[in-house]
């Protein structure tokens, strides 16, 4: 009952955005007592993920995935790693909206508290709960938000409509806000090398440099 009630309280406080403290929760409560037990292994690679540590994150996934890579929440995982480590838009979009197809009745029932959160296969390797949905739509949400507003900047910049496709970055920028700095150092760094480029066209020279400089400290190897 003590673990179980260590690991509810880790996933609430996911929920509540204090990935240092799962954590640290995990490392020292749940691992040692429960090294093979998925959740504990899931719940520490979203938080490292989380907080942009993603050399550790990797090898957390590994073993976590050596049992439950057909799981729903091993494919959030790979859909999260796609977005904040590689700064993709595409992909994570994709694996999302497959995890999410034909659960709208049930994310509705979640949000009228008609649904517990509780685990649906409980014991078994597999450790889906009708929370991963809700974490699931809230990151397409915002990918999708990030991913319309920096195509309508590309759309305008490639059509000379400089200010426009300043604002749509400007927005897409201010929408990686929601997440960790060092968990979006990669597409914040697209984002304002996109912005530089606009910059240029304006003729904000120096406006871009900051960009570009900005650009390089999130991500050094950054060679565009």
């Amino acid at each position: 009952d003590s673990l179980e009630n260590a690991l509810a309280t880790a996933e609430s406080m996911m929920e509540n955005g204090k990935s240092g403290e799962v954590a640290t929760l995990v490392r020292q409560r749940l691992l040692s007592t429960m090294p093979e037990a998925p959740r504990p292994a899931y719940l520490l690679c979203e938080a490292l993920i989380q907080q942009g540590d993603f050399e550790v994150a990797d090898l957390t996934a590994r073993k976590f995935m050596r049992r439950n890579s057909a799981s729903h929440h091993a494919l959030y995982l790979v859909a999260m790693f796609h977005f904040f480590r590689d700064g993709k838009l595409d992909k994570p979009v994709d694996l999302l909206k497959g995890l999410l197809k034909g659960r709208e009745r049930e994310l509705k029932e979640i949000k009228e508290g008609k649904e517990k959160n509780k685990l649906i296969k409980k014991g078994s390797a597999h450790v889906e709960t009708p929370s991963l949905y809700i974490k699931c739509n809230r990151l397409l949400q915002d990918i999708v938000k990030i991913d319309t507003l920096k195509k309508a900047a590309d759309y305008n910049h490639l059509r000379k409509r400089y200010k426009d496709a300043l604002g749509s970055i400007n927005k897409a920028l201010s929408q990686c806000e929601g997440f960790s700095p060092a968990s979006t150092a990669q597409i914040r760094s697209t984002l304002l090398c996109s912005r530089a480029g606009i910059y240029i066209n304006l003729e904000q020279y120096t406006n871009a440099k900051n960009d570009l400089d900005s650009a390089i400290n999130l991500k050094n190897n950054y060679l565009k």
